[in-house]
């Protein structure tokens, strides 16, 4: 049997914090893809994915820069729109270029998912809903109070930046540094720089 080919695309680890960086979200064992460039809204639509433990390959366009100041996030996509909200319509991201009200989202984290709350619409979530027909939908959008959703769980891209500081021990012990750099004394599943006899090398746990 030929294996499968390794995913393409650029690696995101799973966050249980969040801060400012560029994310991808998952929900479902789907990943969530923009809307298409000429929309003025829409929702994020769920694709399939390839995840591995705490891993997500993916095109680097799947990514949403998620800016964090006092308490709240924007969510803003490859083409520079604001993923955000109005007082009319409460199933659908409004898409803004410039920065108002309706960009902000509180957030929380519960378990693994996090909880994006619309700042103005404080009763409208991020989330997977399910539609009238009892299935869930296939996308991911502002839901007002739904009684059924699934959370997304969020993916940041792969820091390399902590890696070039890690002093290379030339001992013959393997020490293991998560992606920011940070020296991981007891490496759970996922993926690790393993320092051993002056080389270094990434290796999936």
């Amino acid at each position: 049997m030929t294996p499968n080919p390794p995913a393409e695309g650029v690696t995101f680890v799973k966050a249980t914090t969040l801060e400012t960086g560029s994310y991808v979200f998952v929900c479902d064992s789907k990943i969530g893809t923009p809307a298409s460039a000429s929309a003025t809204f829409g929702r994020i639509a769920l694709a399939d994915a390839t995840i591995d433990g705490d891993n997500v390959k993916t095109d680097a366009k799947n990514a949403f820069e998620i800016t964090v100041a006092d308490g709240k996030a924007t969510i803003k996509d490859a083409e520079g729109r604001f993923y955000s909200m109005d007082d009319n319509h409460f199933t659908n991201f409004q898409f803004y270029k410039d920065e108002n009200q309706y960009n902000y989202w509180t957030f929380a984290f519960e378990g693994d998912k996090v909880k994006f709350t619309n700042a103005v619409n404080t009763d409208c979530f991020i989330c997977q809903s399910k539609g009238d027909q009892g299935t869930f939908y296939t996308n991911i959008a502002p839901a007002k109070a739904p009684t059924e959703f699934n959370l997304p769980v969020l993916y940041k891209k792969a820091d390399g930046s902590g890696v070039a500081n890690i002093a290379v021990e030339n001992n013959g012990e393997a020490v293991y540094y998560n992606l920011q750099g940070v020296r991981v004394e007891n490496p759970v599943k996922g993926l690790y720089i393993v320092v051993k006899g002056g080389k270094s090398q990434k290796v999936m746990f």
